[in-house]
């Protein structure tokens, strides 16, 4: 009498899922990461999570226990290989071995995630941008890195607030520039009134009332007159509403406030009593590429309350890491609008824009 055919072994698993990264996680998952693809394809659209983008079906098998080897299939009673995919019913492609397709997978996801965290990116966010990219693209596209790194980019690019497309500085009478002690704003100052001289905005006064940092007062005198610029002090808030208001109309106003440690409540609140005497003016953060995010992100929130319109970094040529500047304008929402490269006052500024910061963390350097 013929032998009838033995059953599948309770260890043939099918699994299904939206893409083969998905289905191929799964079957490590229960069935350990020795486990033997059997046979793959794929699915119509008509499962609620496939979104109308069809799926994969996995047919997959345990390892035997103890040997490590993986078991065989019973053919006709006997052991032998397990039974290949049906080539002809099924048109889909043959699927590489999953230690393969996860390995190239995560190889590329791992290692541009591994260049945001060099570059100070946080790492919890990079951790949860790798899991919407495992989520949202198939094995083939994390399995490749450029794709990858689009995905990350454009996550990057949705966390930033985007650049004001109109002409900045352009119609501003008075200009404020405040920031930590050393954070460039005195040099920053020097440049945006070289850019200004000569304009049809007329005339420029420099106005520091950075009067506490030991050789502030003399390093403004040095650089206002290399500049040929008139140079007022505001020894205190009501001294910079007479400078103000005495000033002829068509004059700009560059303010160089006090620096401030973001920690003392007290040279914040007298950074924002020089603003309060100025019915008009215009608010920039000043901040050094160097600094730490957490120091920036401590500086930009100290100072929020009083309506800065965006950030300007400086020193950008003194550092190779940029994922402090997305830190502090992802976790702000200050848009970062201006880069300085060097102390040099006719080195000007460099507007930024998200993609050109993007970029340069993505790939360690900074192009203009």
């Amino acid at each position: 009498m013929s032998e009838k055919p033995v059953s599948p072994t309770p260890a043939v698993r099918t699994f299904r899922a939206p893409n083969m990264l998905a289905a191929l996680e799964a079957v490590q998952r229960e069935l350990g990461s020795e486990a033997l693809v059997l046979s793959a394809r794929r699915l119509p659209g008509r499962f609620p999570w496939s979104l109308g983008r069809g799926g994969v079906e996995v047919v997959a098998m345990a390892p035997a226990v103890g040997n490590g080897s993986a078991p065989k299939a019973a053919v006709n009673g006997r052991p032998g290989r397990p039974p290949a995919a049906d080539t002809k019913s099924d048109p889909s492609p043959p699927v590489p071995p999953s230690a393969r397709v996860n390995g190239h997978a995560r190889a590329a996801l791992e290692q541009a995630c591994a260049q945001l965290e060099a570059q100070g990116v946080d790492p919890g966010w990079v951790r949860k941008a790798a899991t919407r990219c495992r989520a949202s693209l198939p094995a083939a596209h994390l399995a490749d890195a450029g794709r990858v790194r689009a995905h990350l980019a454009a996550q990057m690019l949705a966390a930033v607030r985007p650049r004001p497309t109109q002409a900045l500085l352009a119609e501003e009478r008075v200009v404020c520039l405040a920031g930590p002690r050393g954070s460039g704003k005195t040099s920053l100052l020097a440049k945006l009134a070289a850019e200004g001289r000569g304009e049809a905005a007329g005339p420029v006064l420099w106005v520091t009332a950075d009067t506490f940092r030991a050789g502030a007062l003399a390093e403004a005198r040095v650089l206002a007159e290399s500049l040929d610029l008139p140079l007022e002090v505001a020894y205190t808030p009501e001294d910079l509403s007479r400078v103000v208001d005495s000033a002829p109309k068509p004059a700009r106003l560059l303010v160089d406030l006090p620096g401030f440690n973001p920690r003392a409540e007290a040279e914040v609140a007298l950074v924002g009593e020089y603003l309060d005497v100025l019915a008009d003016k215009t608010l920039y953060l000043v901040l050094p590429a160097t600094a730490k995010p957490d120091a920036m992100v401590e500086a930009a929130t100290a100072l929020k309350p009083f309506g800065p319109l965006g950030l300007v970094v400086t020193r950008l040529d003194e550092t190779g890491t940029y994922g402090n500047l997305f830190e502090v304008v992802r976790r702000t929402r200050l848009p970062l609008l201006w880069a300085t490269s060097s102390a040099h006052v006719l080195d000007g500024l460099q507007p930024v824009e998200p993609r050109q910061l993007v970029r340069a963390i993505l790939e360690g350097r900074w192009e203009t």
